[in-house]
């Protein structure tokens, strides 16, 4: 045996016996490394730990055995977080996992380096601070799992609450064909209960873009607490609902009619049929970059009503379409009915406001865009005015099926106000989520 082939044998030797050592944990860490390129130590304390000094010291073990590695980095003159990739070990664990083929160290290292170099690294870590605290919220409304490493999975329990699944940018691009290229796409899952009152845990929200809005005053990081009393609106026997989401993260460095035009390949998309109607989650940085959006939104419909207009689709020819040999009157029928029955709807928010509500992006923040409002679940006390003295949302009569949340009052609601749809069975719909989309799946069944 040559000395190249030995140490190859060695170091397959030693890579298998530290596999051995490796929890369920860092499993779950791996993958979602592997999912997301980067993230940073306050995003995977609050995943993952109960304390900074945990994360911090597993991290630094599994960086000496070259599972992953670090970076720090700066922009415009700040120093970011401590970032974490995938190393040589951990690149090759997570590509068998998902049936992949064995990176090289070249291209791990050029992954690595390409992450730390990114001009789009702040908005990479908006974005995951946003599925952080979502799933952080998780915590708060299922008092059953206090414990920040507690195991996820199905929850069918009253009062539970999960984010069932959490793709990337990339991920999502590919599962929907690339027709939309939202930052991130999930599913929130909640099992209602009877309005109760509950202590929330701890739980993280996202940094503020100091850079963004200078006036907000200091941004919080990732890892900064809150601790708070929170009331759960719900009604009993409504069954598990799930509201699948595309993410629209804006840190404010772009104009209001560059953000305003990211909507119209989704109206194309949901309105030809093609794919999933979920809704389109804008996140801005500030409350007052929310109202100027709002306003522009509304001046563009007032002088175009049909913007952004989803255009008639063309008959498809049937040997273009699977199935059998009538599947594209089929599908041509259902998705001319649900273009004409499901808008394509828009929520906004800000980060002011995720930071400001004991359950961040799972409270009651969500202001639906003017005529883009999406459908309501059948449930009492829907909607919530933000100001004193403003009248219900009333009900859009002649819309079958559940109504529609009005957005002329300024009312928000909840991601568990919004009305589930099952699979269209459209040409590029991903289907419900699968139990390992979790991306705490690893840990378990709670």
């Amino acid at each position: 045996m040559s000395g190249t082939s030995a140490a190859r044998g060695r170091s397959r030797s030693a890579y298998l016996q530290a596999l051995q050592r490796l929890s369920a944990r860092d499993h779950v860490l791996m993958q979602l490394l592997h999912e997301h390129t980067t993230l940073t130590s306050p995003q995977i304390t609050a995943l993952l730990f109960a304390s900074p000094d945990s994360a911090r010291g597993r991290l630094a073990r599994l960086r000496r055995q070259g599972w992953v590695t670090n970076f720090h980095t700066q922009r415009a003159g700040r120093r970011l977080p401590e970032h974490w990739v995938l190393d040589q070990w951990g690149s090759r664990w997570a590509a068998f996992a998902a049936e992949e083929g064995e990176p090289t160290p070249r291209a791990v290292r050029t992954r690595n380096e390409k992450a730390a170099a990114s001009s789009q690294l702040e908005h990479t870590d908006g974005i995951h601070d946003f599925f952080v605290a979502l799933i952080a919220a998780t915590r708060a409304i299922s008092p059953h799992q206090p414990d920040m490493a507690a195991a996820s999975g199905p929850t069918q329990a009253a009062g539970a609450a999960r984010v069932a699944r959490w793709w990337s940018a990339a991920r999502t691009a590919r599962e929907v064909g690339a027709h939309v290229h939202p930052d991130g796409h999930g599913v929130w899952e909640y099992t209602p209960l009877p309005t109760t009152t509950l202590a929330a845990h701890p739980m993280t929200g996202p940094a503020a873009d100091p850079a963004a809005d200078p006036g907000s005053g200091p941004a919080p990081s990732a890892g900064d607490k809150t601790t708070s009393t929170v009331e759960l609106p719900g009604d009993r026997g409504s069954g598990l609902v799930q509201v699948g989401f595309y993410l629209e993260y804006d840190r404010g460095t772009e104009p209001l009619g560059q953000l305003a035009d990211k909507l119209g390949p989704y109206q194309n998309f949901c309105g030809e049929g093609q794919g999933p109607d979920w809704p389109v989650l804008i996140v801005v940085p500030t409350r007052a970059r929310e109202r100027h959006l709002h306003e522009y939104i509304r001046q563009r419909r007032s002088s175009n009503p049909t913007w952004p207009a989803a255009p008639p689709r063309p008959a498809a020819h049937p040997y273009a379409m699977p199935g059998p040999p009538d599947a594209w009157r089929q599908d041509q029928a259902a998705s001319t009915t649900q273009s004409a029955g499901s808008p394509l709807a828009v929520l906004t928010t800000s980060r002011e406001r995720i930071t400001d509500d004991p359950l961040g992006p799972a409270g009651q923040i969500w202001q639906p865009m003017d005529g883009f409002e999406p459908r309501a679940r059948q449930r009492a006390n829907l909607a919530h005015p933000t100001d004193a003295g403003q009248e219900p949302a009333g009900a859009h009569s002649s819309d079958p099926g559940p109504p529609l949340i009005s957005a002329a009052a300024g009312h928000r609601v909840s991601l568990s106000d919004l009305e589930t749809r099952a699979s269209s069975q459209r040409l590029w719909d991903p289907g419900p989520p699968r139990p390992q989309d979790d991306p705490l799946f690893g840990l378990g069944s709670r």
